[in-house]
């Protein structure tokens, strides 16, 4: 019998969240705050997985369908282009006898599907904006089981230098860093 043990760790949030603007797009109107999923897991089956608990940012109507919205990343985007270059084999057999060609068309109809509904995505009616959820925790160092230091992703700069001046103490000392999503 095949056993996984996944690990949990809870971490309690320390940092001093800017609620002056939306945390995605910078607009400073009918802000609501959001428990913002700030999670770190291990690969495709997460056997560790870092949370960062209390995580409340402000959002404004439009973004707040963001929160909680992953990235594609580039091992997901390619089993579901192989998924589908399958499913799109098997139906084009039925019409093209032509083995060479039918895989070929399936692979080129797959990764345009994908990459047309990436692109989609990513395309919002505001510049500053991301579909996505626009903080993400990306790194954490531990030393004898306490939290010595963070590592923060936010897709808008006002934001993040927002978070940056709120936060001073922390950044000074290196116990938490921030990088910008593009």
């Amino acid at each position: 019998m095949l056993h996984i043990n996944i690990k949990r760790i809870e971490i309690q949030s320390f940092l001093n969240v800017p609620v002056d603007i939306c945390c995605n797009c910078g607009e400073d109107d009918e802000l609501d705050f959001y428990d913002t999923p700030l999670e770190i897991t291990s690969g495709l089956m997460p056997l560790k997985i870092i949370n960062l608990t209390e995580s409340y940012y402000p959002y404004c109507p439009s973004c707040s369908m963001s929160v909680g919205q992953k990235r594609l990343t580039f091992l997901p985007a390619i089993l579901g282009g192989l998924l589908g270059t399958c499913a799109l084999s098997i139906i084009l057999s039925m019409i093209i006898e032509n083995l060479p060609l039918n895989l070929l068309m399936s692979l080129s109809l797959s990764f345009l599907c994908i990459f047309m509904y990436h692109k989609r995505l990513i395309k919002n009616k505001k510049e500053s904006a991301s579909y996505f959820q626009p903080v993400l925790l990306r790194g954490v160092k531990f030393r004898r089981g306490s939290v010595i230091s963070l590592s923060l992703c936010f897709y808008n700069i006002n934001y993040a230098q927002l978070f940056k001046e709120a936060n001073y103490d922390f950044f000074a000392s290196g116990k938490v860093s921030v990088k910008i999503l593009k």
